[in-house]
């Protein structure tokens, strides 16, 4: 009997941590959202400076999801309902950048990236500190839950 509880309670422990792991991915997927942004300004600040590709080509040259979802509103399509989840208040932000993509002359296309570039940055390390606090406070807790629920089954 004490083997057969052992195993549920090892068992629950994994439960809880693995829990715990994925509300963690939160803080992690919101920094990765960020960090392909700032690539994605800077690829666009650079582009402005040398070359002189369309914004349409400049997108093309990455592979991620923030790519994806700037491309299809460069084009005209809405975000799509995930993206604009992960983005919470920040949408309104991403939507004014990603509508003033392309348009303007030099000056005031180099005025968004740099403007955008800032408030990116602040996103960023944001995202950073708050992964770096929250995300191993997910899985310990996660695991003292978990730790809890197997001390009650024995």
């Amino acid at each position: 009997m004490i083997l057969f509880k052992s195993f549920i309670g090892i068992a629950v422990v994994a439960l809880f941590t693995l829990l715990g792991y994925k509300k963690s991915s939160k803080y992690k997927s919101n920094k990765v959202l960020w960090a392909e942004t700032d690539k994605i300004n800077t690829a666009m600040i650079n582009n402005q400076l040398m070359k002189k590709d369309s914004v349409l080509k400049v997108l093309e040259e990455f592979d991620s999801e923030v790519a994806e979802q700037l491309t299809n509103r460069v084009k005209g399509e809405p975000f799509d309902a995930d993206f604009c989840e992960q983005l919470k208040d920040d949408y309104s932000q991403m939507e004014a950048y990603a509508l003033a993509l392309g348009s303007g002359n030099s000056a005031e296309q180099m005025s968004l990236y740099t403007n955008f570039g800032g408030f990116i940055k602040e996103k960023l390390q944001k995202a950073k500190t708050e992964e770096e606090k929250y995300s191993t406070l997910c899985v310990k807790t996660g695991f003292l839950i978990g730790l809890m629920v197997f001390i009650l089954i024995i």
